[in-house]
């Protein structure tokens, strides 16, 4: 009897972190949406860490929504920005944007820990 070894692949896993996100629509924030939306077609998990901010609000929008098979996490902005969560040993990609002290600089330390 030939048995063949079944091998499942599970998608790539990808933390996006950005400081604005939809309904905030400036060059960054659109051009987050167009290719991470892309991606997501393409079979990655992709979730988007931002805050729960718009330009001229504060701590106005949901802490979790799904737009566009985008999971998009929010969290409330303190004085040293915000700090999202996700399981590193899950994650294949972590990609920063519209880079800020905090929480970036704390994800690239942590990240060099890890990794090297």
């Amino acid at each position: 009897m030939n048995m063949k070894k079944i091998q499942v692949q599970r998608n790539k896993t990808m933390h996006v972190i950005t400081r604005y996100f939809y309904p905030v629509a400036s060059g960054i924030e659109t051009n987050i949406a167009q290719v991470y939306r892309n991606l997501v077609k393409n079979s990655f998990d992709v979730s988007i860490h931002t805050s729960t901010d718009t330009l001229t609000e504060k701590n106005i929008l949901a802490d979790f929504e799904k737009i566009d098979g985008l999971n998009v996490k929010r969290y409330k902005v303190n004085l040293f920005g915000f700090f999202p969560r996700f399981d590193w040993d899950k994650t294949d990609i972590v990609c920063l944007h519209n880079f800020n002290i905090f929480p970036h600089f704390l994800i690239l330390f942590y990240s060099s820990h890890i990794f090297f």
